[in-house]
């Protein structure tokens, strides 16, 4: 029996940026909302994805959407 690792939550960047995300915005507009590049943005759902040990961005997303009420809105 293998282990399973807890989840860890998304620092409070990464759940800026997901909040977002779950909003239906794309990384350039996300980029553009919380002032900062779009590589940046692709970087922090990329962490958040790993963190979260989902495999792809449609995973995340779904996730954000779930989590959209505890998720800062700032």
């Amino acid at each position: 029996m293998t282990a399973v690792m807890p989840r860890r939550w998304p620092t409070p960047t990464e759940a800026r940026v997901l909040a977002r995300l779950a909003r239906g915005m794309a990384p350039a507009a996300i980029a553009d909302d919380l002032g900062m590049p779009t590589r940046t943005v692709e970087s922090h759902l990329r962490h958040a994805r790993e963190r979260l040990g989902l495999d792809r961005r449609a995973e995340l997303r779904t996730w954000a959407a779930a989590h959209a009420p505890e998720l800062p809105d700032a």
